[in-house]
């Protein structure tokens, strides 16, 4: 019996055409599934769909583990900012870091950097510090590398961490918030120069700008301008003063000079916020006018033929590139 059943199974294994494949056992549940065409592929384009979300959901908690992470240390170094007498440790750091040259001066620049990245309210402070150990010149070359150092190290940081999934939740909100990213993207040095020089702390638009479609390149060079706007009069002022410990805390001539730079940054914010929103005007109402000509686009490509949804195969033909 066995070999009569071995011979039958031999037999009808000939009998199959030449040009196709047996079917192998993991096509079985495929080819066991009933339904139209499409069905196999949907289920396919479901699970992958699952994958994708699984894939999403571990990623979304990576950024959440990676923001407490620093929002954490920014809350810890402000309490120790605020704790601690810092101003008064600068203070006591002009003698030092001026006796160690251009080894003092990298070592400030590099202090600009932890200030920016964890958003510590001491950039006037180390502006001042700048320019009353090093001189003007050198301190405000110090000081806008250091700024703008801390500044891109800050718009790197938010990018890594957060870029993909700030953009799949724009994709996901109104179109404001649409229009406001490809705003930034069209014209973003305007815009950035023009929040950059306002009262706006540095560090939370460098950490807002990185998650936006801001090229590198843009950020950069607006950086450089709006540093060189606040750091030029408050170095200046460091140079000039006789006593660092009065400069920092705002007595004297320094006190004038910081309500002109606090007036100048109060008009740019207005300045600012008037043109962010005519230019997220003129991007909605560029959003607005993209379905119409993509339709007028694809019934000049397509033709009315080949728009049509095919009969009974539950697929639409595509348009030919001509």
């Amino acid at each position: 019996m066995l070999a009569a059943a071995g011979a039958e199974f031999t037999m009808k294994d000939e009998a199959q055409p030449q040009g196709r494949a047996v079917p192998s056992v993991e096509d079985l549940p495929l080819l066991a599934e009933p339904g139209p065409p499409g069905t196999v592929r949907a289920a396919l384009s479901l699970s992958e769909a699952a994958d994708q979300r699984s894939g999403g959901g571990s990623a979304a908690w990576c950024v959440r583990l990676r923001v407490l992470a620093l929002a954490a240390a920014v809350l810890g170094a402000l309490y120790a900012c605020y704790a601690l007498p810092v101003v008064q440790y600068l203070v006591q750091s002009s003698d030092w870091l001026k006796a160690r040259g251009v080894v003092g001066g990298v070592l400030l620049a590099l202090f600009f950097w932890v200030v920016v990245v964890l958003c510590l309210p001491l950039d006037c402070a180390c502006r001042v510090l700048a320019g009353y150990t090093f001189g003007f010149v050198p301190g405000c070359l110090i000081a806008t590398a250091g700024m703008v150092g801390g500044c891109t190290l800050t718009f790197l940081a938010a990018r890594a961490m957060g870029r993909e999934w700030v953009q799949r939740r724009l994709s996901k909100g109104g179109r404001f918030l649409l229009a406001l990213d490809r705003a930034i993207a069209k014209e973003g040095f305007k815009m950035l120069l023009m929040v950059m020089s306002s009262m706006v702390p540095v560090s939370f638009w460098s950490y807002g700008f990185g998650v936006l479609s801001v090229s590198l390149r843009d950020f950069v060079a607006s950086s450089v301008l709006a540093s060189l706007l606040y750091t030029l009069p408050i170095c200046y002022v460091g140079s000039t003063a006789r006593d660092l410990a009065a400069a920092m805390s705002g007595e004297g001539h320094v006190g004038r000079v910081q309500e002109v730079v606090l007036v100048v940054g109060l008009v740019m914010l207005l300045v600012s916020i008037l043109g962010i929103g005519a230019y997220v005007k003129r991007a909605l109402s560029e959003m607005e006018e993209e379905p119409d000509q993509a339709v007028v686009e694809g019934d000049i490509e397509m033709g009315p033929s080949a728009s049509r949804t095919a009969t009974g195969s539950g697929q639409s033909m595509s348009p030919k590139c001509k």
